[in-house]
């Protein structure tokens, strides 16, 4: 997939009163997703100026950390957030996530922070994911074009995605 841009809100997107922004990108448990916000974009949990961070999120020794509803994790204040269940569970992202998805859903992004009415600006953030590389068996006398049936993967592909397939050198196969 190519990579695709997002404004992230810090008031409207905040994870308590806002609505978390989805931003339509759907992966499968283990397909690596890479989600980049700049360092210098920056967003606010306050109308001070020691409240602005970019979206690693407010330094947790000083100001300490918000857990999720489910108290299984906990992130800075001001942190970019994201969740693959439309909000049941979190995974951090701050400026750079860089891992396969940790289960299959759609993404959605949000803005960590306890009260939503005093937050301001936004982050723009790319989005990114490769699916897991797939391994079939494809059968030369089942799977042919003359009179066989085709063998279906189940990977769909849009515009603008890269699809790669591979053969190794040593395999081969024969039409007798």
């Amino acid at each position: 997939m190519a990579a695709k841009q997002f404004e992230v809100k810090a008031q409207e997107h905040s994870a308590t009163g806002g609505t978390m922004l989805n931003t339509g990108v759907v992966v499968a448990k283990g397909d690596r997703l890479t989600i980049k916000a700049a360092e210098d974009d920056t967003w606010s949990c306050g109308a001070t100026a020691d409240l602005t961070t970019n979206a690693n999120g407010l330094n947790a020794a000083v100001y300490g950390k918000m857990a999720t509803a489910t108290k299984d994790a906990e992130f800075p204040y001001g942190s970019l957030v994201g969740s693959l269940d439309g909000g049941k569970t979190h995974f951090l992202v701050g400026t750079s996530f860089d891992a396969p998805a940790p289960q299959a859903g759609t993404l959605w992004l949000c803005f960590w922070d306890a009260n939503r009415e005093d937050n301001s600006g936004s982050v723009t953030v790319s989005v990114g994911m490769v699916p897991t590389a797939m391994t079939v068996k494809v059968d030369p006398n089942t799977n042919n074009a003359g009179n066989g049936v085709p063998f279906i993967t189940g990977v769909v592909v849009k515009k603008g995605d890269l699809l790669k397939i591979s053969v190794p050198v040593d395999q081969k196969w024969s039409n007798n």
